[in-house]
């Protein structure tokens, strides 16, 4: 219980195999002109030749990602507070210090992050999961850290010094058994008004001997959080990809319709997804597209917001098994 009040914190004390659990920090400069994801994970195979823990890197301008490899035994990880040590790099909600030194890339340098906006937590809805959280037998747990925070301080990419000072922050998890077979994900937290930001996550969901379509979106303005989500009674009334993965998404609730549109970037890193018994790399992913939304209260009919985030987050996989 008192971990899924925590979503934050490391939840695989007890696992030896079947299990996966990782953090996804994103950094933009102040001119959006660095973009890079940082992902500090650990891996439980039943093979356990397979496990291992490991540091993925995307530069998110360049689209090239980094996939750097450690022992399990060097992922060290608090269960009460959010805070892990992996091979000399540190990780915490508030600050990271890395020290990286790999094939094809070394990083090193310290940020620290303020004005966290997490999704919040209560025992009736306990973060992004909702009432989900409960169920122990889920394949794949998903919590919103910060939908946008402040960054200070510089990192030493390849001998190249880069100051984040100014820019903005996004910090998601993810754990359990498996990624899904199917999702999109899109993100971003670089809209016209500083502080607004959007999660949407759709994926195809093992349920008893079936599946179903869940979805969890949560749109951040204002300092209030919009949910549109599979537990709280939203519904989708639209959802189209084309071929070129660019997105349509409509989405109701009791009170507010979202309207999302993307405008997919042609360039995506390839990053490594757990699946089962390994790590595979299926997992593409751009940091440069582009998402138009357009949130409406319903009753009386009133545009509360409308705007274009850049510097945006965004993954397909499989995408023909969840589309409409």
């Amino acid at each position: 219980m008192k971990r899924v009040l925590k979503p934050e914190v490391f939840h695989g004390h007890k696992k030896e195999k079947d299990f996966f659990e990782g953090w996804y920090f994103k950094i933009v400069d102040k001119d959006g002109e660095n973009i890079f994801a940082f992902i500090p994970a650990v891996f439980l195979s039943e093979d356990e030749s397979k496990s291992h823990s490991f540091i993925q890197v995307l530069d998110g301008i360049k689209m090239e990602p980094y996939y750097h490899r450690y022992g399990v035994k060097e992922f060290v990880a608090d269960g009460d507070i959010f805070e892990l040590e992996l091979a000399g790099s540190y990780f915490s909600r508030d600050r990271i210090s890395l020290d990286i030194d790999g094939e094809g890339q070394r990083i090193k340098g310290e940020l620290s992050f303020s004005g966290h906006k997490p999704w919040p937590v209560s025992l009736t809805a306990p973060g992004a999961m909702g009432w989900y959280a409960y169920i122990p037998l889920m394949e794949c747990y998903h919590g919103v850290l910060s939908f946008d925070h402040e960054i200070e301080g510089k990192l030493v990419i390849d001998g190249r010094e880069i100051d984040f000072t100014g820019g903005r922050g996004y910090l998601e998890k993810d754990w359990g058994k498996s990624f899904p077979k199917a999702w999109l994900w899109m993100q971003s937290n670089h809209f016209e008004m500083s502080g607004t930001s959007l999660m949407a996550s759709i994926a195809l969901i093992p349920w008893l001997r079936g599946h179903f379509r869940g979805f969890i979106i949560g749109f951040y303005h204002q300092d209030k959080l919009y949910r549109f989500t599979s537990y709280n009674r939203a519904k989708i009334d639209c959802f189209t990809i084309d071929d070129g993965d660019n997105i349509l998404l409509e989405l109701v609730n009791k009170n507010y319709r979202l309207s999302i549109q993307t405008r997919a970037d042609a360039g995506t890193g390839l990053l490594y997804g757990p699946y089962k018994n390994e790590m595979i790399g299926n997992v593409k992913e751009s940091l440069t597209a582009e998402i138009k939304v357009e949130l409406v209260d319903k009753g009386p009919e009133k545009v509360i917001f409308a705007g274009t985030g850049r510097n945006a987050g965004m993954e397909l996989t499989n995408q023909k098994m969840i589309v409409d």
